[in-house]
C-alpha cells in the first residue's frame, strides 16, 4: 500500500469515528462537561473551541469545493492542453477529496458532540443528513469513482496520442478523427459515464454544504 492508500485509510477511519460519535456522543460530551472549569472565559471554553473547529473545517470544505468545482477547474480546462489538464486533475482530485472528507468528518464529529441527536431539534437533526450526505458522496468519489475515472482517462490519453490528438486546450476540435476510431469512441463512452457520475456526486456534496451554510447563517450573530 502506497502513501495514497495509507492516506485513504486514515480518512476512512476518521469518517467512521465521526459516524460513531453521532450514535455515541457521550464518549466525548461527558468528558467535555467534566473538563469545564468554572470562571474560565467563554472565549476559551471547550465548547467555543469546538465551535471554531467546526466552522473552520466546514469553511475549508466549502471553499475548496467552490474553487475546484466552479472556478479553478474551468480555468485550467480552457487554457491547458487537454492531456496536461487531465494529468493535473488526476493529481489534484485525490488531494481535494481527502481534504474535504477530513474536514467534513471533523464537522460531523463536532456537531454530534455539541448537538446530540437525542436532544436536537428537527432543523439540527437535518444537519446530520446534509453533512453526512456530503461526506458519503465525497468518500465515494475518493475511494471508488476517482480511481475508476483516472484509469479510464489514462487509457483514453494513450489512444488519443496514437491518433495524434489531445494537445489542444478545451474540447477536442478533431471530431472527425474521434468518429473514425471505434476504440476511441468506446473509451470515450466509458470515461464520460464515469466522469458524469463523479461530477454528480461532487455537485450533490456541494449542494449539501450550501444547506448547512444556510443553517449556520440562521444561527450567526453579528
Amino acid at each position: 500500500m502506497g502513501v495514497a492508500g495509507v492516506n485513504n485509510v486514515i480518512v476512512t477511519v476518521l469518517s467512521t469515528a465521526a459516524a460513531g460519535l453521532v450514535f455515541w456522543p457521550d464518549i466525548v460530551s461527558k468528558r467535555l462537561e467534566a473538563s469545564t472549569t468554572p470562571g474560565v472565559s467563554t472565549m476559551w471554553s471547550s465548547t467555543t473551541l469546538l465551535r471554531f473547529l467546526h466552522l473552520a473545517s466546514f469553511s475549508t470544505a466549502f471553499g475548496a469545493a467552490l474553487w475546484v468545482s466552479f472556478i479553478g477547474g474551468i480555468i485550467m480546462f480552457r487554457h491547458l492542453p487537454r492531456h496536461q489538464f487531465g494529468n493535473l486533475q488526476a493529481k489534484m482530485f485525490p488531494a481535494y477529496f481527502r481534504l474535504t472528507s477530513t474536514c467534513l468528518a471533523t464537522a460531523v464529529g463536532v456537531i454530534a458532540v455539541l448537538r446530540p441527536w437525542s436532544t436536537s431539534t428537527t432543523w439540527e437533526k437535518a444537519q446530520f443528513g446534509t453533512l453526512g450526505v456530503s461526506l458519503l458522496f465525497t468518500l465515494a468519489n475518493l475511494l471508488v469513482m476517482e480511481p475508476v475515472t483516472t484509469k479510464l482517462m489514462r487509457e483514453r490519453h494513450k489512444v488519443e496520442r496514437d491518433e495524434g490528438i489531445g494537445t489542444e486546450p478545451g474540447v477536442s476540435r478533431k471530431a472527425q478523427i474521434e468518429k473514425a476510431s471505434p476504440q476511441l469512441q468506446a473509451i470515450n463512452k466509458k470515461f464520460m459515464a464515469a466522469h458524469g457520475v463523479s461530477s454528480l456526486l461532487n455537485l450533490f456534496a456541494f449542494l449539501s454544504l450550501v444547506v448547512h451554510a444556510a443553517y449556520l447563517s440562521s444561527r450567526l450573530l453579528l
